[in-house]
């Protein structure tokens, strides 16, 4: 017999979550830089499946494709995967860190002026993705 509640599914992927979570941290994979530097990337990545069942989910429901939810997803994992990836071989490895920092430096002076316009046409994608998914 298979329980298929939502509020019982969700229930069940949160604690499964947790569980991760509390292994890695157990474990010694996670120190005190997942909740310091990379923090809010580490907490967007832990909450990125939930978000993604929900949309997948919502869109199915109301007979939508459910691939839009892709575009709201995916932006946010790879920005999270990025942050923590850079912050990683940053303390890493010393003598990469400043190469690094120029690079970031030089990449953002050329690709800062576009971040406005990157995050008005990345909300108004997600505003219509997930109003689809809930309407």
């Amino acid at each position: 017999m298979e329980n298929k509640s939502t509020s019982f599914q969700v229930f069940s992927f949160l604690t499964a979550a947790l569980a991760i979570i509390a292994g890695l941290i157990i474990g010694g994979k996670v120190d005190d830089r997942w909740f310091g530097l990379y923090g809010a990337a580490a907490a967007v990545l832990a909450g990125l499946p939930l978000l993604q069942w929900l949309l997948w989910r919502g869109l199915s429901r109301r007979g939508r494709s459910r691939w839009p939810s892709l575009l709201v997803t995916a932006p946010l994992g790879i920005a999270a995967l990025a942050q923590i990836g850079f912050w990683a071989a940053f303390f890493g490895d010393p003598g990469m860190a400043v190469n690094l920092g120029v690079v970031r430096g030089a990449l953002w002076d050329f690709l800062g002026q576009y971040a406005g316009a990157v995050v008005v046409i990345y909300l108004a994608i997600s505003s219509f993705v997930i109003v689809n998914a809930v309407r």
